[in-house]
């Protein structure tokens, strides 16, 4: 699957493994009819898995007609909400308050071990998917400098980023490369071959199990609500939305997304170590933080 990303690569094996193997396996291409497929997304019990597994198992079947093994794809003109119901709204994400931010960040390292806490302050600081932080390896960044360069094959958007590490962000960063040990990855798989990097969902599974063993006093979270707890706070510290849009690695629209094309860009790295100052904040319990109108760019 040369052009996929990696990682919807792997979820397509993983469907093809757990689910429509086993339920379609053992018939020829040639006598499967829409029925076996909704058969199979019958008993898929979440709405956003069976959307997935009707999408690899749709491709499936363009490429048997494509081969001319069969004349039509039986999945054309299955319906899910058919099957399972209205599309449900997507998840609101959370904006964790400063008191959620020291809760969560006071008990993160006893609770998960300082490794997990690290990725998870990492997370929050520089504000990437979890999967860039993931993927990232060591040579990436420049402890002297300050920076990050996020290289585009580990971005969502495929646009690479340099990140500007603030004195924390640098110090959590050297922390995780001292526990890396020889390995060539920031964060590599503990049960996994040399050279291989953490699993993406790793940290989510981390924070899953405390969150259902009730360590932390907050709203359920995940990963991904580090972004928008970023983009909130940075904008209540009075970044400006274009900047803190920048810190999202969000692409600029307009003229400004053509013309500005700086690599580093310096109110970048005011608004970060801003943000990073306030999550050291947090954690020693000082949350009541005024605003720096003057951050605006």
């Amino acid at each position: 699957m040369p052009s996929l990303a990696e990682g919807s690569a792997g979820a397509r094996k993983r469907h093809f493994k757990k689910r429509i193997r086993p339920t379609l396996g053992p018939l020829s291409v040639s006598v499967v009819t829409a029925a076996d497929i909704v058969l199979m997304i019958e008993r898929v019990s979440s709405w956003s898995m069976a959307e997935q597994i009707l999408c690899s198992v749709s491709r499936l079947f363009y490429h048997a007609v494509g081969r001319r093994l069969i004349n039509a794809n039986p999945c054309a003109g299955i319906s899910l909400e058919a099957i399972m119901g209205a599309t449900p709204p997507p998840r609101k994400r959370v904006m964790l308050t400063a008191e959620e931010l020291h809760d969560i960040l006071s008990k993160i390292d006893h609770a998960a071990g300082r490794r997990y806490g690290l990725m998870f302050r990492c997370l929050l600081g520089t504000c990437v998917r979890t999967a860039e932080l993931v993927k990232s390896k060591k040579d990436d960044f420049d402890l002297d400098k300050g920076t990050w360069w996020v290289v585009p094959e580990n971005v969502k958007t495929r646009h690479g980023m340099l990140i500007p590490l603030s004195p924390a962000l640098t110090e959590w960063v050297q922390e995780l490369m001292e526990m890396s040990g020889d390995s060539e990855c920031l964060l590599p798989g503990m049960y996994t071959r040399e050279g291989s990097h953490m699993s993406v969902t790793t940290l989510w599974d981390v924070l899953s199990g405390l969150q259902d063993d009730h360590v932390f006093n907050t709203r359920y979270f995940t990963p991904h609500d580090t972004r928008s707890t970023a983009k909130g706070h940075m904008r209540n510290l009075g970044v400006s939305n274009e900047i803190s849009e920048l810190a999202l690695n969000h692409k600029r629209r307009g003229i400004e997304g053509i013309y500005d094309v700086r690599v580093e860009v310096p109110e970048l790295r005011v608004a970060l170590q801003l943000w990073s100052d306030y999550l050291v904040r947090c954690e020693r319990g000082i949350t009541n933080v005024v605003p720096i109108t003057s951050a605006r760019a």
